[in-house]
């Protein structure tokens, strides 16, 4: 065992569980959980995004709200402000293209 022998060993872990009792080491615990619980959300959000966005290209979705607005499904001004989301995609997607190249 440790200098402390089995005697003190114990006396250490029930200080150790009276400390995590208190309410401030509930709240850093519970704070603590929760960020990494978050964390993990936004990973996996961020990760089925990511392969989402990859399956179509700006240029596909542009031509199916263009389609959509023929139908009457949008208005103008919701394909404008659908077009200049996806136009700034497009630019990007061609930057890294291009950067790839």
């Amino acid at each position: 065992m440790t200098a402390l022998g089995y005697r003190g060993w114990w006396l250490d872990m029930e200080n150790l569980i009276s400390f995590l009792r208190t309410p401030t080491a509930q709240l850093v615990l519970g704070f603590s959980g929760l960020f990494i619980l978050t964390t993990i959300g936004i990973y996996i959000v961020r990760r089925f995004r990511d392969s989402s966005e990859d399956a179509e290209t700006s240029s596909a979705l542009l031509t199916k709200f263009e389609e959509s607005r023929g139908r009457g499904e949008l208005n103008d001004s919701e394909f404008r402000t659908i077009k200049t989301i996806l136009a700034e995609r497009m630019q990007a997607e061609l930057k890294r293209s291009d950067e790839a190249s």
